[in-house]
């Protein structure tokens, strides 16, 4: 059962309970409403565009290539997509549980709802870097047609060699050692199905101000072999009453949106709020 938070002292106890059992493999995330799903950009659109996900991708690259330039692997394109706004099989979460709390607090729209911390538990065989060869073989998925993706999904091939004689096998090999020329075309079949959680480069002032990182998701899980499950989630619910003085309290530690969200036009919003507040009404 979730545990559920009143106020700001009580959060700190209950991600403090958490974060003793495994620091360096618990990342959160935060949800403005309690009752969403845990799923990628990629996956909750309506409609439903998942399908349509390696043209996406290409439509963007074909539109902007300089800004692809120096991004050496598939990840590294799918954290820049990630971050210019495309739908992507990635999961935004962080280190920093007070970041995930400012996330379940920050939009007073949703202050009639009660908000969520999710805490994500993995084992260290999940617990991957940008340079791990899992990751390269889940991330290069996106660069498949739907059709590839679902031959991997339902085929009954099971070991590394049968697997590495069907087509799709063979296409997502050849993406891999176009950013990987030395990947020795070992891929487990499990490994397309299990999320990891991934810690990227910083590549930009909000990754590092946001304590960023990501869990990658692959093939659908739902069809995949039964195996023993990697990543435990964990919910804490801010109960609505809360948020606002929660919001108060992340504020006096310097937790807001023009910190999180160090880009320009995020600090001029900032700028003018502070100015608002200083008019005196006549």
């Amino acid at each position: 059962m979730a545990e559920e938070v009143s106020n700001f002292e009580s959060a700190l106890k209950a991600f403090d309970k958490l974060s003793r059992e495994a620091w360096t493999n618990v990342t959160f995330r935060g949800h403005a409403d309690a009752s969403w799903g845990v799923e990628p950009s990629l996956f909750r659109q309506k409609p439903n565009v998942a399908e349509f996900e390696s043209e996406m991708i290409r439509e963007l690259i074909s539109l902007f290539p300089q800004d692809f330039l120096t991004d050496h692997s598939m990840f590294d394109r799918l954290v820049r997509m990630q971050h210019y706004g495309l739908p992507t099989r990635l999961l935004d979460v962080t280190r920093n549980p007070l970041v995930a709390l400012f996330f379940a607090v920050w939009e007073e729209k949703y202050d009639d709802s009660d908000g969520a911390v999710l805490a994500f538990v993995a084992s260290d065989d999940r617990c991957k870097f940008y340079d791990s060869d899992v990751v390269s073989c889940m991330a290069n998925l996106a660069n498949l047609k739907q059709d590839e993706r679902d031959t991997l999904e339902t085929t009954t091939a099971s070991t590394i060699a049968d697997l590495r004689e069907l087509q799709p096998t063979g296409r997502l090999i050849q993406f891999i050692k176009a950013e990987k020329p030395y990947f020795e075309s070992r891929i487990k079949k499990v490994d397309l199905f299990r999320p990891v959680v991934v810690t990227a480069k910083r590549a930009n002032q909000r990754m590092s101000a946001q304590s960023g990182s990501f869990i990658l998701y692959g093939l659908d899980a739902g069809k995949s072999p039964s195996y023993k499950k990697s990543i435990r989630t964990e919910k804490v619910v801010i109960l609505k009453r809360a948020k606002a003085e929660i919001r108060r309290r992340l504020g006096s530690l310097g937790i807001e949106a023009s910190t999180l969200f160090p880009e320009i036009d995020k600090a001029t919003g900032r700028i003018l709020e502070i100015y608002k507040s200083k008019v005196i009404p006549f």
